[in-house]
């Protein structure tokens, strides 16, 4: 599978040996220990999870082991649902063998569950602005975690179908991260029969296709995507009082097809039809005929192009036209972007429908001169969280006072400023490359103040 290093070195492995630049001779060794193999991988710039070593283990010793990560796991960059005990040695492991189901040199114990098990009563699918359907699981109420659940994704076709519930059975509900709802298996077959995806658009009732895990709706015209494409939008501009139920409205009387279409309303129009809060919505759009690049960027709806990767753009190309003709090549050299990210972009970015007649109806981009940056400027990366300060705040914090904001740490970075629960992970990569860390305090007082 091909990866990029820090060193941007594209390498492969293949029958075991790294192929690459200065890694042509690296063995991966199937003998030894799991600490070597890890150590290996450190030396070759992947970042590894903590673990740590047992001797002489005992019963008490890994249960007190299992407690201590599991009061650690809130504080973790992660996720985690447990731990995995194995041995170490390479010869134990061939010892203890395998069966046809496990190795049994290995055991995963499981944290205590926080979810609950809950009726399906009913399966719904929402269709997205990309096309992709939705399917969201209709429950019966059940409090989890201090919150009581009565919807949940299903990921997509191909997790409905390995899941194989269908309404009638119990299912088993978590909340991924304490906050997001998700269904974890089927703990009650009620029912038989495979579960049957959808043939028919719920909206428009286009032919519905797979596509890789997900189903898509084939339709040009479709209710739910346009609305969904509107609303994105509304939501990255920042056009205030332009909510579910008034959008639904301008849709439905063919005022507002597409996004384009909130430039040509007048207020009257909107006044009629949404009432006094019209006028603040008319105020609103015409707030921003004016729109940042990396704003209308973002807004479009391109796969894998959200505000990060708008504003990443917008730094490199001086307008549209430029970024219209840069080769996949051009986009691919830049920090963050892969081919499959590149392509995306070029595909959307050339297709002119998504935002010819935004022009025609008066919206014009404001285009920002390029930071001068100079050769020596420091580059920094801020891990953790930093009390009073989104991630916005502290790349403004760091851009304004001529610096580099780093998306990943790498041999090029001058420092690691670490905040509140600075990930180990990281602390260790930047001790191995020799990358300097300072807290946030120190990196506030020195360049900041």
């Amino acid at each position: 599978e091909k990866m990029k290093f820090d060193l941007n070195q594209s390498v492969k492995i293949k029958d075991g040996t790294l192929v690459g630049q200065d890694f042509s001779c690296a063995r991966w060794k199937d003998d030894g220990t799991i600490d070597e193999k890890v150590k290996t991988l450190k030396s070759w710039g992947f970042e590894t999870a903590d673990f740590l070593k047992i001797s002489n283990p005992s019963l008490e010793l890994v249960s007190k082991n299992f407690k201590e990560i599991e009061n650690k796991r809130d504080n973790l960059d992660f996720e985690i649902d447990g731990v995995v005990f194995k041995y170490n040695l390479a010869l134990d492991r061939d010892s203890a063998g395998v069966t046809e189901h496990h190795p049994k040199w290995q055991i995963a114990l499981k944290f205590e569950s926080k979810g609950k098990t809950t009726k399906l009563i009913g399966i719904t699918w929402q269709v997205g602005r990309t096309s992709v359907l939705t399917p969201v699981a209709e429950l019966e109420p059940v409090e989890v975690a201090g919150a009581v659940i009565s919807r949940a994704t299903m990921h997509n076709a191909d997790f409905l179908i390995d899941l194989d519930a269908q309404p009638g059975d119990y299912v088993y509900v978590e909340r991924s991260g304490e906050v997001i709802p998700k269904i974890i298996s089927v703990t009650t077959k009620n029912t038989t029969g495979s579960v049957k995806l959808p043939e028919k658009c719920p909206s428009c009732g286009s032919d519905t296709i797979r596509s890789g895990v997900n189903l898509l709706c084939t339709g040009d015209k479709c209710r739910d995507k346009d609305i969904q494409q509107i609303g994105h939008w509304i939501s990255i501009t920042g056009i205030d009082g332009l909510g579910g139920k008034s959008l639904e409205k301008l849709y439905d009387t063919g005022k507002v097809n597409h996004y384009s279409d909130l430039f040509a309303l007048q207020e009257k129009e909107l006044v009629d039809l949404l009432g006094k809060n019209g006028e603040k919505i008319y105020a609103s759009i015409e707030g921003t005929r004016e729109l940042p690049f990396p704003l209308f960027l973002a807004g479009l709806g391109i796969e894998s192009l959200g505000k990060t990767m708008g504003k990443k753009l917008a730094s490199h190309f001086k307008d549209l036209e430029e970024l219209k003709n840069a080769s996949i090549a051009t986009l691919t050299s830049l920090e963050g972007i892969s081919i499959i990210t590149a392509q995306y972009i070029k595909n959307g970015i050339t297709n002119e429908s998504l935002y010819e007649d935004l022009f025609k109806n008066g919206l014009k981009i404001v285009y920002e001169e390029a930071r001068e940056v100079s050769e020596d400027a420091l580059k920094v990366y801020i891990t953790g969280k930093v009390e009073g300060h989104s991630k916005d705040d502290l790349i403004k914090l760091v851009e304004n006072k001529g610096m580099v904001w780093s998306s990943s740490i790498s041999r090029n970075l001058d420092f690691l400023v670490a905040g509140k629960n600075a990930g180990q992970s990281k602390l260790e990569k930047a001790e191995q490359l020799g990358i300097k860390t300072i807290n946030w305090e120190e990196f506030k007082s020195k360049y900041l103040g």
